[in-house]
């Protein structure tokens, strides 16, 4: 999808990091040199990035994933990395902002980062087992007769409205989703129409955004094992996340279940 998208042009200092992260009780320290920190100044970011093959100088690289190698961020170094954020010191000779959640904070520093886009538009989410991806191509073009809406769908992504891509996750990455959002926004679009799946709560890409209107299709078991949900309860309880986010909520009174959301 990278042919279809452009740089926004952003900038975040270091003392909005830390005030972002400290106001949410994910912030630690800082670690330079062995010394620590509480406060930081003199510093500014023109990029943020949870990939190392993306970084640069003045890049602020959020280090993620279980899988995470040190090599990764030695490799970043070498390309001009000199900051990154974490929940452990890596001990690679640059300064790190210890974290106590990273996915919060990556979704949280990117909001700001992109300059909050989701205050800009009118979002629209749909989670569900089946029929995420049918009822927001639908919603999109019922809202394309009077508004201007983009859409993040797994199969049907637009940022304008007249270029269409495929998207790699049914919900994105949260830099990558704050990214499109301000894209979005630069091209003048009014409404965002987005699939929101339960793996979106489990690995909080959605953290701390809150959506106009969620919608709930369905439930059934799925996406249970080992590297998704542990079992049928986690499963449905990271779906209905969607309706504590949302201002207003649809639920299909024809589903299984309904009466523990009709509660809720």
């Amino acid at each position: 999808n990278s042919d279809f998208r452009f740089t926004i042009e952003s900038m975040i200092k270091i003392e909005t990091v830390l005030n972002i992260l400290k106001k949410n009780g994910l912030f630690r320290e800082i670690i330079n040199q062995g010394s620590y920190y509480y406060n930081y100044s003199d510093v500014d970011f023109d990029s943020i990035s949870y990939d190392s093959r993306k970084v640069k100088e003045r890049s602020l690289f959020f280090v993620k994933g279980a899988s995470f190698k040190k090599e990764f961020l030695l490799s970043a170094i070498s390309q001009g990395l000199d900051w990154y954020i974490a929940e452990q010191d890596y001990e690679v000779g640059i300064p790190a902002i210890i974290v106590n959640d990273i996915k919060k904070a990556m979704s949280l520093i990117a909001m700001e980062f992109y300059g909050n886009p989701q205050e800009k538009l009118k979002i629209l989410a749909f989670t569900g087992t089946k029929g995420k991806t049918t009822a927001a191509y639908f919603a999109y073009n019922i809202l394309a007769q009077h508004h201007r809406p983009a859409m993040l769908s797994t199969m049907n992504t637009t940022l304008d409205g007249k270029t269409f891509f495929k998207s790699a996750l049914t919900t994105p990455e949260s830099i990558d989703l704050f990214d499109m959002m301000a894209q979005a926004v630069h091209n003048g679009r009014t409404h965002l129409i987005m699939e929101v799946s339960s793996q979106a709560y489990l690995v909080k890409r959605v953290y701390g955004l809150t959506f106009d209107v969620g919608v709930f299709l369905n439930i059934s078991p799925d996406h249970i094992g080992p590297i998704e949900h542990p079992s049928f309860e986690d499963y449905f309880y990271h779906k209905r996340l969607l309706m504590e986010n949302s201002r207003a909520v649809v639920i299909n009174s024809d589903m299984d279940h309904f009466s523990v959301l009709k509660e809720q």
